[in-house]
Formats: structure tokens, C-alpha cells, sequence
């Protein structure tokens, strides 16, 4: 069984962090379609699209897939302000009819949860880049933006009559001016697994705000703090599948909450 993670904190922290390198915001973010197909041996919702698995084939499980919509869209929140520099879009690559819907498509971009507005989702945010031509079966198709565009929600909506069928998108940034930290804990736990990379801190606190500012290399979305050392593990795990926990009595597991 899950274990239960107890909300232990709720704030939005203000930070600007600037990289080098341009960072995946999308991962394991909270992401959302306009349906989710049935007919298959998995459920191919939303969240498959930005798991990080770049797997072109379907029948692997870490494709989105919709039912008909005219527009169908998908779109994920990325949890903060981020500058929208690059879009990922890997296609399916296992059938053609499915992979020769990707065209006729824009990504755009939202300050605010365009969802709660009436014209949605017909309304436009601001347009990252639009594309008419289909991408081709299984291609990795990568585009600048044609300027940086701050915001939280990345859409990709699609104007024909067919369904959505693609394996990953990544939204690719290169700085934050705020990100919401979030976490659950439960305490004296660990999870044992390989640390992405490992500091001291003087707080839990300050451990999970350096797991926030981690993006420009390994991505963290978790923390073993070791409070008797104040030794900051800083992981990188899907928090939408936590894998099990051991009991520890001198650390505490956080991770971050969508």
C-alpha cells in the first residue's frame, strides 16, 4: 500500500533563478486533456505526455491519446512563472494514421488557468508557434519560440476533427520569478534511492527550496533531510507514483505535491 504524506507546508516561495542551460519545467507537473481515450489496454490520460519517457510506441504506456475533439487540446500547469523558451513535442511512432494527426496545431502560453474563461478554449494565449504541416511518425520536433514568453500554463491544442495521439511534450525554460512550494512529508522515512545530488543545509525548509532551484541539470522533486546531520538528499522521482518508503527515525522524506 502508498504510504500517506502529510501536507506540511503550503506557500508560494519567491525566487529568481537564472541557468546556463534550458530545463524541462514540465515534468511531472499537473497536465490535462480535453478527454482521454477508452479503448485501450491503459489508461493514456494526460500525465503520460510529460512523465519524461520519450517511448514513441503506444503499446508501452507512456503515450497520451484523446477521444475526438474539435479543437483538442492538452495543456500542463506548470506550477509557477517560468520563461517559455523551447517546446518538445515527441509524436507517435508506431501508426501512421494516429502519428499523421499532429498538425494543423499551436502551443501557446497563459498567465492564469485560461480554463476559467468563457472563450475557452477557442481563446488564445500568447502563441509560442504554430505549425500547419503534420509532424512526422515518431519524430522528436523541436521549436524555439520566436521570443521567451513568461507564464504558468502550456498549451497544446490541435484544430482538426481527430484524436490527440503523442508520447511527451517538455517545455523547455530558462529562469523562474516564482515557483509554488508545495510539498508533503512523512516523517521519519526514507527513500532509498540514488541521490541526484547531496548538500547540507540549516532546515528542511532551505533543503526543499534547493530542490525547487535544481532545473537546469538533474531535476529534484524530492528530499531525504537527515536531521541529525542536516544532510539534504535531493532525488528525483515522479510524485505522481511514489515508490515505497523505509522506516528511519532520523530522516524525513518531502516531496514535491501536484
Amino acid at each position: 500500500m502508498a504510504p500517506v504524506l502529510l501536507i506540511f507546508l503550503l506557500y508560494i516561495t519567491t525566487i529568481c533563478f537564472v541557468t546556463e542551460a534550458l530545463f524541462n519545467a514540465a515534468l511531472y507537473k499537473p497536465a490535462y486533456m480535453s478527454s482521454v481515450y477508452v479503448g485501450t489496454a491503459y489508461k493514456p490520460s494526460a500525465d503520460r505526455a510529460n512523465d519524461g519517457n520519450l517511448d514513441a510506441i503506444f503499446s508501452h504506456g507512456s503515450c497520451a491519446h484523446s477521444s475526438v475533439n474539435n479543437p483538442g487540446w492538452w495543456m500542463v500547469d506548470l506550477n509557477g512563472l517560468y520563461s517559455v523558451e523551447q517546446i518538445v513535442l515527441v509524436n507517435r511512432g508506431d501508426q501512421y494514421n494516429a502519428s499523421a494527426t499532429t498538425k494543423n496545431f499551436q502551443f501557446d502560453v497563459f498567465e492564469t488557468d485560461p480554463r476559467s474563461s468563457p472563450g475557452f478554449p477557442m481563446e488564445s494565449g500568447q502563441v509560442c508557434y504554430a505549425r500547419v504541416d503534420p509532424v512526422g511518425q515518431g519524430e522528436k520536433f523541436i521549436q524555439n519560440c520566436t521570443s521567451p514568453i513568461l507564464g504558468r500554463f502550456v498549451r497544446y491544442i490541435r484544430f482538426t476533427n481527430d484524436a490527440l495521439s503523442f508520447c511527451e511534450v517538455q517545455v523547455l525554460a530558462s529562469y523562474t520569478t516564482y515557483v509554488m512550494n508545495n510539498f508533503s512529508s512523512r516523517k521519519n522515512s526514507i527513500l532509498q534511492v540514488t541521490p541526484v545530488s547531496t548538500t547540507y543545509t540549516i532546515s528542511d525548509v532551505a533543503c526543499t527550496l534547493l530542490c525547487l532551484q535544481r532545473r537546469d541539470s538533474d531535476t529534484c522533486t524530492a528530499v531525504n533531510w537527515v536531521r541529525t546531520t542536516k544532510q539534504c538528499q535531493m532525488l528525483k522521482v515522479d510524485p505522481r507514483s511514489i515508490p515505497a518508503l523505509t522506516p528511519n527515525s532520523d530522516t524525513d522524506f518531502y516531496i514535491e505535491a501536484n
